[in-house]
């Protein structure tokens, strides 16, 4: 698995609700990783741990994106 950096873009492998949103890492404490995504009903930035075996990485802080 590759490491997550801050400013990562991820999805979440297990959970529909966060699958389709494309988050940003916000904050990394061990395996808990907090990850930022706009929440469109609400119109507001949210924010939410995840494992950090629970997400995909799709795009690196320095645009290159996974495979």
């Amino acid at each position: 698995m590759e490491i997550l950096e801050i400013g990562d873009k991820v999805r979440n492998k297990k959970l529909l609700t966060y699958n389709a949103l494309a988050m940003t890492v916000k904050d990394i404490d061990e395996n808990k990783i907090l990850c930022e995504y706009f929440d469109s009903s609400s119109r507001t930035d949210k924010e939410i741990y995840f494992d950090a075996d629970d997400l995909d990485i799709i795009q690196k802080v320095d645009g290159i994106e996974e495979p």
